[in-house]
């Protein structure tokens, strides 16, 4: 499961249940249609590494990163 930092706060990305967990309680959950899902996202950049097609999940503030799994460098 991705995992961003989003205002010093570090969250999970679950995309089969359509939410954010904050890693420090994850049981509490933001909907990804909920107000504070909805600032969350407007500071995320998603994108999918071309080589292994895994999706990339990253602050706005990134210009390239690299995938987890496959080592690829993501570009923005």
């Amino acid at each position: 499961m991705p995992r961003v930092y989003v205002n010093c706060c570090e969250h999970l990305v679950d995309f089969q249940r359509m939410e954010f967990r904050p890693a420090s309680n994850p049981l509490k959950r933001i909907d990804f249609d909920s107000p504070a899902g909805r600032r969350i996202w407007e500071s995320l950049l998603i994108l999918e590494c071309g080589r292994c097609g895994r999706v990339v999940v990253e602050p706005r503030c990134s210009s390239g990163l690299r995938c987890e799994r496959c080592g690829a460098w993501v570009l923005v």
